[in-house]
């Protein structure tokens, strides 16, 4: 079966470890959890970034929101 995301990789959000060497990834499942670490990540087209700052910059205005909400209550 081919990709369904070629040419991306796949990095863990947690330990930033290699997820496309693991052994049995697979991109058509919707998650894959880290054979370093455990964590469960989500591999959708919602979580391709051109660059490892623009992840960082996403998950930065991702937690600021969340904790605005948070603070709102």
């Amino acid at each position: 079966m081919s990709e369904r995301f070629p040419e991306i990789d796949w990095y863990c959000d947690r330990c930033n470890a290699y997820l496309n060497d693991q052994p049995g990834f697979d991109d058509h499942k919707y998650t894959w959890k880290c054979k370093e670490c455990g964590y469960k990540n989500s591999i959708s087209s919602t979580n391709i970034f051109e660059s490892e700052d623009e992840f960082r910059n996403f998950m930065s205005s991702t937690i600021d929101d969340i904790f605005g909400k948070i603070l709102k209550k």
